[in-house]
């Protein structure tokens, strides 16, 4: 397993998300764009976090990756961009939780509970608001 595997299977369950027409998600990118234009948003992104390894025993090793979506929309009203940022955090949640989707498509033995975070940019002219969902991804690997 990989991280481009990892993503892969990430930009999937998002674009699952993109191609529902109440979801409004305009972009989905599999890296952080830094910036798209303004037909861009709102815009759906995987961030690549860390992996870390853990020696179980001689037969198993357990390896534990962490991916971020952020998700992000401006807009000069606060209020509909709140709104707009809630929703499609509810919808890619949705979309992680189905049953298919707990082990990426059989890439990893599970994603573990999910963390979300929102916040503001108010340094532009027009506020951005953000939601990043932290997965945490398990794999186990035999040693041969």
């Amino acid at each position: 397993m990989s991280y481009i595997t990892i993503a892969s299977e990430l930009l999937d369950i998002i674009t699952t998300v993109k191609n529902v027409p109440s979801a409004y998600l305009s972009e989905v990118f599999w890296y952080d764009p830094g910036y798209t234009d303004d037909s861009g948003f709102p815009y759906a992104c995987i961030i690549n976090r860390w992996g870390t390894e853990e020696h179980l025993d001689t037969a198993t090793n357990q390896a534990l990756y962490r991916f971020s979506i952020r998700v992000c929309d401006v807009n000069k009203d606060k209020a509909q961009t709140e709104t707009t940022i809630r929703s499609l955090v509810d919808e890619i949640l949705a979309e992680l939780r189905k049953r298919g989707n707990l082990q990426l498509g059989g890439v990893a033995d599970r994603m573990l509970p999910f963390e979300i975070t929102f916040w503001w940019d108010n340094g532009a002219q027009t506020p951005m608001r953000y939601a990043e969902i932290q997965i945490d991804i398990l794999k186990h690997y035999s040693i041969d």
